[in-house]
């Protein structure tokens, strides 16, 4: 064995020993891109609670942006940029309605989020608007229906926030990494995007773990580790396993994908058909349920309508999507701000803030203008 990977599997071995499995955030995401078909998969990890919410967003729906801090909304002179969305969406939602950790539009656009904590720095405040990932993300699902267009509009705002790296992608099965490093967009995109997928590493140092591992001619079995490496590599040889033998559903086979990678606090796995506007939910003791963009009513005008994922029916849940209040929205955001009271460089600057959760919750409903 080369003396560079003896020595990388060393510390592999080290750190699957030091670091128990599931505890660390460890989200995955990927797209299998066929030639009729883009399918896209997500496992949302996380050791405490999540809220589970649905929304569906008509189009038309009248934004603004809110300045972002480490953790919560930031005080800012300047005037917020508004926007009214050109698409619908459906979104899984954190801080309520406009904040997602992940979702796709009625065009076939999908955004992606994995941790990247201790990696991430994104670029310095220059002027430009803030705001946090998670609205980034319903920014991207508002405006834009492929690849292309989030990549030409990279430079439009500034992310604030806890750090996260995105894998976005359309219904062409164009794919692009949008990762955040020393203060600088980093974008793999075409022949720089040999595997369609994140974990929680950067990307390229993911890319340079593949030689290592037995199913790409190394001597290594990284692939049983559920590290972050571990996981890449186990997507980045299901793809390939997939390129050879198409028989099973694109569908069960992107959930088996999921399966292979899931840790403890895999919370949920959804599995997004990009070409025909449906979306799978699995995990988290819920039963499977799926979502049909075409069937929802998305028109401008209509409220966003929304369902708690942790008391859905199975089978169809379009039908079970009921108005969104803001009482009940503000209620959400609430249980989201609860659940991270632990952490001390949240509650340091809650502190800072002055406010309390409902004056921080009701920074999040400002986004309506």
């Amino acid at each position: 064995m080369p003396r560079r990977w003896a020595c990388m599997f060393a510390f592999l071995l080290l750190t699957a020993v030091w670091i128990r499995p599931g505890r660390a955030p460890a989200c995955t995401a990927f797209l299998l891109a066929e030639e009729s078909r883009s399918i896209a998969g997500h496992n949302l990890d996380w050791p405490d609670f999540v809220a589970s919410t649905a929304i569906a967003n008509p189009r038309g729906r009248s934004r603004q942006s809110l300045a972002w801090g480490r953790w919560l909304p930031a005080d800012d002179d300047r005037a917020p940029t508004a926007w009214i969305s050109r698409y619908g969406s459906l979104t899984f939602n954190l801080y309520g309605e406009g904040f997602p950790e992940c979702g796709m539009n009625e065009a076939g656009l999908v955004v992606l989020e994995a941790s990247l904590i201790g990696v991430c720095e994104y670029p310095p405040r220059d002027g430009r608007i803030t705001m946090s990932p998670c609205q980034w993300i319903q920014y991207q699902l508002d405006n834009y229906r492929s690849v292309a267009e989030v990549l030409e509009h990279l430079d439009d705002f500034v992310i604030t926030g806890f750090g996260w790296h995105h894998l976005v992608a359309d219904r062409d099965g164009n794919a692009a990494v949008i990762e955040f490093l020393d203060g600088r967009y980093v974008v793999h995109a075409g022949d720089g995007l040999p595997v369609p997928a994140i974990t929680n590493t950067e990307y390229e140092k993911g890319v340079d773990h593949l030689p290592m591992d037995t199913a790409f001619g190394g001597e290594v079995d990284l692939k049983r580790h559920r590290d972050s490496y571990g996981r890449f590599v186990q997507v980045a040889a299901s793809l390939e396993a997939r390129a050879l033998d198409r028989a099973a559903d694109a569908v069960d086979f992107a959930f088996r994908i999921l399966e292979s990678v899931s840790v403890d606090d895999t919370r949920r796995s959804l599995v997004f058909d990009l070409s025909r506007n449906r979306i799978w939910c699995r995990g988290g003791g819920d039963r499977s349920c799926f979502f049909d963009l075409d069937d929802l009513d998305l028109t401008a005008g209509r409220v966003p309508t929304a369902v708690d994922l942790r008391s859905r029916p199975a089978g169809p849940a379009g039908p079970a999507l009921e108005p969104l209040s803001a009482r009940e929205n503000r209620a959400q955001i609430i249980r989201t701000l609860e659940s991270f009271r632990a952490s001390p460089g949240f509650q340091a600057e809650l502190t800072a803030s002055g406010c309390d959760l409902s004056d921080i919750a009701e920074r999040f409903m400002s986004v309506r203008p």
